[in-house]
């Protein structure tokens, strides 16, 4: 325990020393001024406050007359006490913001700065992450920690017949049916409150590794130049349609209700491989620590096989703040390798920016799924409007409950649905 408390003392140290050695660096500039003054960060990672606090403290050292306190907020809360405090003119400097559908109700808030002129993000940041945290063509947030969608297996499943991580929608159709014809249920998703299969993460791989480099991959747009969908979608309806012919994939009424259940089963196995993120890897450790899983993102109908990024924290600036020097120069330390992996370690999540060293060798691994292409590929769920979301949830959860006869004409409602919300813009 002496030990475990030394090394945390250690880590929490590691920023300061960094700071006191590094003062050219340009996230430590932060203004000129040397007035008393108090910056406020306010994140709903109450877990990991205690690594926060050092990171503030570290930072305001460094910056004569700087104080940064730091405000945890219960994660359920979160957006509401956001709104709250902007009503009451008491917002923080700098928050931390959802990617998730929260993201909108803070974009429309109309107190967001803009951050697209923002000199904040550091130099070896790899700017294709901002597209998450963008709309209508302005930078509200920027992603700093986040996770990997992938398809969990069974080690000891795989061993046994002896398959290997597919490369290719093919090559996974290919172990599914060798699982099967060795008695075990391949392939399980997990139904929501609704119903609806829980199809998101899932797909995120297929459709990033696409055969066409469209659009799709560089500013969430859907078209191609000849407004035909990405291959990627009809990699996955045609991934749906092979599994759900072949019964590799649970029936929807055998399936857990919830991601939670979904986890739980796999453990005790029930099935040999699961959707889900690198967020999940705490939660399996804490069901079963002798199970034994790996895990892979899941690949197109190409030879890509690329990590997506999926964020689960960003940064953003109160549009009020009188700080605006102080918050973007913070968010740039936040947003610095030093602090990356210390948060990271600490809160098993996969960081935004690169050269980041994580001391988990399961995290490290997935981390290095996203140099595959050469640039991070951001999620596309958290890239599109909640409409255009809902739409393609709602293909994908009819694609997944059973073949579909027509393939082509399912492609050519789906795309004609999402071109009609296009057509509502012009």
């Amino acid at each position: 325990m002496l030990k475990r408390r030394a090394g945390l003392a250690l880590c929490l140290l590691l920023p300061a020393f960094i700071l006191s050695g590094c003062s050219s660096i340009p996230f430590l500039s932060g203004g000129n001024t040397t007035k008393e003054r108090t910056l406020v960060f306010s994140h709903w990672d109450t877990e990991n406050q205690e690594v926060y606090k050092a990171l503030a403290e570290a930072y305001a050292e460094e910056h004569t007359g700087l104080t940064i306190e730091v405000q945890a907020v219960a994660p359920e809360g979160y957006a509401d006490t956001y709104l709250k405090s902007v009503s009451d003119q008491k917002a923080p400097d700098v928050l931390a913001v959802p990617a998730d559908d929260q993201f909108q109700r803070f974009v429309s808030s109309g107190k967001l700065m803009d951050l697209t002129k923002s000199k904040l993000l550091p130099e070896d940041y790899d700017s294709a992450l901002a597209q998450i945290g963008s709309r209508d063509g302005h930078i509200w947030a920027v992603p700093a920690t986040g996770s990997i969608p992938v398809v969990f297996f069974n080690k000891a499943c795989y061993t046994q017949n002896k398959l290997v991580s597919p490369l290719t929608v093919s090559d996974f159709i290919v172990n599914c049916s060798i699982l099967q014809q060795n008695g075990v249920t391949p392939f399980a998703m997990s139904t929501d409150g609704s119903g609806q299969y829980d199809t998101a993460d899932f797909a995120e791989g297929i459709l990033a590794n696409g055969l066409r480099d469209t659009p799709l991959l560089s500013n969430g747009k859907f078209f191609d130049s000849n407004t035909e969908l990405d291959s990627g979608f009809m990699d996955t309806a045609g991934l749906a349609s092979a599994l759900t012919a072949s019964g590799l994939i649970a029936a929807k009424e055998n399936s857990a209700q919830g991601h939670q259940a979904l986890l739980e089963q796999f453990t005790k196995g029930a099935y040999a491989m699961i959707p889900g993120t690198t967020d999940d890897i705490k939660t399996l450790r804490a069901l079963d620590g002798s199970f034994g899983f790996g895990f892979f993102p899941m690949p197109g109908s190409g030879t890509s096989a690329a990590g997506v990024f999926k964020a689960d924290m960003m940064l953003g600036i109160s549009k009020g703040t009188k700080l605006k020097s102080d918050a973007e120069g913070f968010i740039s330390y936040l947003l610095s390798p030093s602090s990356q992996a210390l948060i990271c370690d600490k809160a098993l999540s996969i960081p935004a920016s690169n050269d980041v060293k994580l001391s988990d060798d399961d995290l490290a691994g997935a981390q290095a799924l996203l140099n595959v292409s050469g640039e991070k590929r951001p999620s596309l769920f958290q890239r599109i409007t909640s409409t255009e979301k809902s739409i393609c949830l709602k293909k994908l959860d009819l694609a997944y409950s059973g073949p579909t006869d027509d393939l082509d004409g399912f492609m050519q409602d789906w795309a004609s649905k999402l071109k009609a919300l296009y057509d509502e813009k012009k």
